[in-house]
């Protein structure tokens, strides 16, 4: 489990391969998270239950760096490998 320092948010498996799971400890019910290319190109965008660890199927995202952006700003960065 890889922690951001800065933000709080937890990612892991990371360098993940199908799936992403994505919690943030103390964040409100509900918040709106993007995953970024290494352009800043939208690949996903939704609104999720952050009070949960929730699950993101990168399945379909090549080899890479990409970023996760939630709400406020906040952003990790994670590989696809």
């Amino acid at each position: 489990v890889k922690e951001s320092p800065s933000t709080g948010m937890l990612l892991y498996p990371n360098p993940a391969t199908a799936e992403l799971f994505v919690r943030m400890p103390g964040a409100g019910a509900k918040a709106q998270v993007q995953v970024l290319d290494a352009t800043g190109r939208v690949l996903s965008d939704a609104v999720l239950d952050m009070s949960t660890t929730q699950r993101l199927d990168i399945s379909g995202f090549s080899s890479g760096v990409y970023l996760l952006r939630m709400d406020g700003g906040r952003t990790a960065r994670f590989s696809v490998k």
